[in-house]
């Protein structure tokens, strides 16, 4: 194994050239009083296995150690930033980033497959898109309290991702933020939290919101294998679709509605609680009016792809509007690229 140090270290050297890297194999030491590693100072640089920073180091650059496919280790300094792109494809199995981080930039992780464990700052407010896009062997990361908002596609892709709590401050997860986590199983998600469109398409097998968080936001949601639905008295959104036999007025993916007694409406003056109708296929191709019950109204589009995309728009009309919303007609066609269990594309045309 080869070893480099670089001086001299008083005084400090200038930002680091890339060009003087070039083949230089296995370890780099960077020598103390180096500020900034310059924008793809060690790109592509497979050979490199492990990096040495100095506490000096104030600034990672841009794409600088990306695609170092055999770089497995880094010690980052406190008070560093680090640029976007900056570790891309590599192949580190754990990091800690720095104090003082204040945001995660867009696809500085981005590819690293074997990377399972992270151990994010409490200073952290920002993860930006695709930060941590594709990778797979990601299977638990605790979000600082602090944090605001989520990036899009930020964890999408991270396949054995399987639970995550979101912190208070949370204001905003974009869209496909953690995109098709297969193993995601349930995700807890704060009151004054705004959830893009298909911020979890289509992992989430059980998705929980507050009711406040329900009657006060008027949004898109999405997920496969889920109607979005919600129950009075439980501070839940289910996403199962398998489970209907709680007397629930029901909206399937297919966009067919069974309606609560007119008494129990009366008597519940709140949001009435949605979730799949028990059989699909019933409802599927009947081409009916319906009405919305409880003041919500799906529209413009109940929508299918191959992996049974549901989408919808969840708008509040008021209690005292319950019974009075116009009933929706949807027209059916047969579709062969839909779940079989459906065998219907339904598009809503207008009361």
């Amino acid at each position: 194994m080869f070893r480099y140090f670089f001086g001299p270290e008083k005084p400090p050297p200038p930002p680091i050239d890339p060009k003087p890297w070039d083949g230089f194999h296995r370890l780099v030491e960077v020598p103390d009083g180096t500020t900034h590693i310059p924008r793809v100072a060690f790109y592509s640089k497979a050979c490199l296995q492990e990096v040495t920073l100095p506490s000096s180091l104030v600034y990672v650059g841009s794409s600088s150690f990306a695609n170092c496919s055999g770089l497995r280790s880094i010690t980052i300094p406190d008070g560093c930033s680090v640029g976007q792109y900056a570790f891309q494809h590599c192949d580190i199995r754990s990091i800690v980033l720095p104090a003082g981080l204040k945001e995660i930039r867009s696809g500085t992780f981005c590819g690293c497959y074997r990377l399972r464990k992270i151990r994010l700052p409490a200073s952290l407010e920002r993860i930006q898109q695709s930060a941590f896009l594709w990778c797979h062997d990601l299977n638990h990361i605790r979000l600082p309290d602090g944090l605001i908002s989520i990036g899009r596609s930020a964890f999408a892709y991270n396949n054995k991702l399987a639970s995550i709590t979101f912190p208070a401050s949370l204001t905003l997860i974009e869209p496909s933020a953690f995109s098709s986590c297969s193993a995601l199983k349930q995700v807890v998600v704060p009151t004054t939290t705004e959830i893009a469109e298909h911020a979890f398409h289509p992992c989430t097998r059980i998705v929980r919101l507050p009711p406040a968080r329900m009657r006060a936001r008027q949004n898109w949601h999405a997920a496969v294998d889920a109607a979005l639905a919600y129950k009075r008295c439980r501070a839940q959104l289910y996403g199962w679709l398998e489970r209907a036999q709680n007397r629930l007025g029901a909206y399937g993916p297919d966009g067919a509605a069974r309606k609560r007694d007119r008494e129990e409406f009366e008597r519940d003056r709140l949001l009435s609680p949605f979730t799949r109708a028990s059989s699909s296929e019933e409802h599927a191709g009947q081409g009916s009016l319906l009405r919305a019950a409880g003041g919500l109204v799906p529209r413009p589009s109940v929508r299918f792809a191959a992996g049974l995309d549901v989408v919808i728009r969840n708008e509040l009309r008021g209690a005292a509007d319950s019974l009075g919303v116009k009933p929706l007609r949807r027209e059916c066609r047969p579709s062969r690229t839909v779940h079989p269990r459906l065998r219907a594309y339904a598009r809503w045309v207008g009361p």
